[in-house]
């Protein structure tokens, strides 16, 4: 009977460590479908920003574009004046 005894602890531990080593597997079974949201989160952020840089680039082309409209009229107009001046 001590034996039966015995290997009734040892069951008993062996129990023990499947029940820890299944609540661990949960555990880890949670953080992985976290990390899985955070992972898409993060690319949801970086498509995001990528239209955001892509939206900016072309508003700063559009920028450039206007800018260098404006100088030149400026530029044309100034020589106007000159030629007005010089008649």
């Amino acid at each position: 009977s001590r034996t039966i005894a015995r290997l009734r602890g040892k069951l008993e531990e062996a129990n023990n460590e499947i029940n820890a080593l299944r609540n661990q597997a949960g555990a880890l079974s949670t953080e992985r479908q976290k990390a899985q949201q955070q992972a898409e989160m993060f690319r949801h952020n970086i498509k995001g920003m990528g239209d955001l840089q892509r939206n900016l680039t072309e508003e700063l082309a559009e920028a450039s574009r206007d800018q260098q409209q404006q100088q030149q009229q400026q530029q044309q107009l100034w020589q106007q004046k000159q030629q007005q001046q010089q008649h």
